[in-house]
């Protein structure tokens, strides 16, 4: 059974939080962050949570502002520090319902967020989790990125197509074809969360030597919308040892929805069943 509590930012900003939890046997709580424009109770979210609840962990998850059911506009951010308030909003209800480790699980967007509050908070959380995680820009045009702060500076909260290619998600087509009708998918984006993305992208990828949280990064080999390669250089560049990763081959972005998810989702209960001797 899923609970819905509502978690307000530091800003005021209304947060959709949802919890399965299966407290009294658990050795651990895993908290996912979702990937841009979708929600945490979309498909791919839902087959990870009933994997881990089988697996005795609680697992939680929230809408990032301007996404699914919280407040804020949609698809937007003043600063990539408004996410970072809203991890300590959410991580502190966590925290106050759950004693036990807690992981962090980022796909696409979430995995940078995850990077970022990680980087900003060593020691607060007992491992982190990167699914195809978006650190790399090099899918953006020089142009664009020239461009961006003036966009942003004039338009920032106006609705731009990402013109994303359906067809890169995933190669299980009947599960992309129940993602992406969902009412809560959208496919538009504002340039400031545009720029304030790849502001984040940049400051992860400077500072990630100085990683301290134990990490698992799982990567699609032919991931066409956030290409592989940085996430292998920043992996690359951690000095820390514990660090694990998992490239699967053929498979594309969204690791949770793709044909070899069963796979994947092993590989997460696996890991951190793992850290938990540590």
């Amino acid at each position: 059974m899923t609970h819905t509590h509502t978690i307000i930012s530091a800003d005021g900003t209304t947060l959709a939080l949802y919890e399965r939890t299966v407290i009294e046997k658990s050795g651990a709580s895993v908290l996912l962050i979702h990937g841009m424009g979708d929600h945490a109770n979309a498909l791919p979210y839902r087959l990870l949570g009933d994997y881990l609840l089988n697996g005795n962990m609680n697992f939680f998850s929230f809408d990032l502002r301007g996404h699914g059911r919280s407040g804020g506009k949609r698809m937007y951010v003043n600063s990539w520090m408004d996410y970072m308030d809203d991890m300590v909003a959410v991580c502190k209800h966590i925290r106050s319902v759950c004693k036990c480790p807690l992981f962090i699980c980022g796909l696409s967007l979430g995995g940078l967020i995850a990077v970022s509050c990680a980087q900003q908070h060593p020691g607060e959380f007992k491992g982190i989790i990167l699914a195809s995680p978006a650190l790399d820009n090099s899918g953006s045009p020089t142009l664009v990125k020239l461009l961006l702060p003036v966009i942003s500076m004039f338009f920032p909260g106006k609705l731009i197509d990402l013109k994303l290619d359906l067809s890169g998600i995933s190669r299980d087509a009947t599960a992309v074809a129940e993602y992406t009708s969902d009412p809560f998918w959208q496919n538009k984006a504002t340039p400031r969360l545009a720029l304030a993305t790849l502001q984040a992208i940049k400051a992860s990828k400077q500072y990630a030597a100085t990683m301290q949280t134990p990490l698992l990064l799982l990567q699609g080999a032919d991931d066409r919308i956030v290409p592989p390669g940085g996430a292998q250089a920043f992996y690359n560049n951690i000095e820390m040892k514990e660090k694990e990763k998992h490239i699967y081959p053929g498979a594309l972005h969204n690791l949770f929805i793709e044909t070899n998810r069963e796979e994947v989702f092993a590989d997460i209960i696996n890991w951190i069943n793992k850290e938990l001797q540590h």
